[in-house]
């Protein structure tokens, strides 16, 4: 998956592992860390400068994505990644499909919270990718 904001691959939590280290920060992140580094610009703009303490006082629990939400109830239900690959025989896309629905989720809470600067730019550009 491409780092949204610059030109350089954004390497996913491996399953097992609690955290990957990202190539334009340089620091550890977990899944829930970086998922706020690619869907909110301002916290990806800002995270190399924060203080460790700083960004556990302005985030205690980050906020599930769209996509992290439907993975946990389709996976509470039973139907998880390893189960899909195997009825399809082939993979299933479900990490693309997971990050692109939580950039959808952030675009749609932007508009909600009446930040509409550029909205139908960034959904096409979502939709284009």
């Amino acid at each position: 998956m491409r780092c949204p904001y610059n030109d350089v691959e954004c390497p996913e939590v491996p399953e097992g592992k609690l955290k990957v280290v990202c190539p334009v920060h340089g620091k550890s992140l977990t899944k829930d860390w970086r998922l706020l580094c690619r869907t909110q610009r301002d916290y990806y703009e800002n995270y190399s400068q924060r203080e460790k303490s700083t960004q556990k006082r302005r985030v205690k629990s980050p906020k599930l994505g769209l996509g992290d939400v439907v993975e946990r109830a389709l996976t509470k239900v039973g139907i998880t990644k390893k189960r899909v690959e195997k009825w399809l025989g082939r993979p299933c896309g479900c990490s693309k499909r997971k990050e692109r629905l939580n950039q959808l989720g952030a675009w749609a809470s932007r508009i909600l919270e009446g930040r509409t600067n550029k909205a139908k730019e960034h959904l096409e550009e979502l939709i284009d990718d």
